[in-house]
């Protein structure tokens, strides 16, 4: 029951903060950035030249909207897998009157073996459209936070780093979790809690 509330206030919160702003979620707009994701910077295995391009492509659109970014170069550990591996991720904010925030989260890396557009252009490209969006908000209350993490790939170690951040975990209140699309069969959540 506490998922279901949290999920239909966050859907509120968001709605809100959308339905002051002049135009619509550009379908335009977002195929265009995983257009530059997916086709002209190709796969992003962390690492990589092609991954590097795209976390400066990130950064630029999210400052173009008015975000103020910044980069939280650290390293990630997640011991229950054995495993640390050096991230970058993005952190743009919006501040609103409220000290408590929303967040949209997505990942900018993909498998080396595949140019990435369903995982997670697409989760990526939306972040970015819904931050445009909310950027135009003339009255926002909500803190809205764009987070954009590494590694997702090699076991979630962007997110880990990320939630290890107090700046980002003590003012979060709920987020949505932007994770590719698919290629067939039926939509499902999943990774709830």
């Amino acid at each position: 029951m506490r998922l279901g509330k949290t999920a239909l206030f966050l859907s509120l919160v968001i709605l809100a903060s959308c339905s002051r702003t002049p135009g619509l979620f550009s379908e335009q707009n977002a195929r265009a950035h995983v257009q530059m994701l997916a086709g002209t910077i190709g796969s992003r295995p962390p690492g990589t030249e092609a991954h590097a391009r795209a976390r400066a492509y990130v950064i630029d659109q999210l400052r173009i909207f008015g975000y103020e970014v910044r980069l939280q170069e650290t390293d990630a550990r997640r011991p229950e897998l054995g495993r640390t591996a050096r991230v970058a991720n993005i952190i743009g904010v919006l501040p609103g009157t409220r000290r408590e925030a929303i967040g949209l989260l997505s990942h900018y890396d993909s498998r080396a073996d595949t140019p990435g557009a369903g995982d997670n252009a697409f989760g990526v490209a939306v972040s970015l459209e819904a931050a445009r969006m909310i950027a135009a908000t003339a009255d926002r209350q909500w803190t809205t936070y764009i987070l954009v993490t590494d590694a997702e790939e090699e076991g979630l170690m962007g997110a880990a780093a990320l939630m290890s951040d107090p700046a980002v975990r003590d003012h979060l209140a709920a987020y949505i979790n932007l994770e590719s699309t698919g290629a067939s069969g039926p939509s499902m959540l999943f990774e709830t809690g």
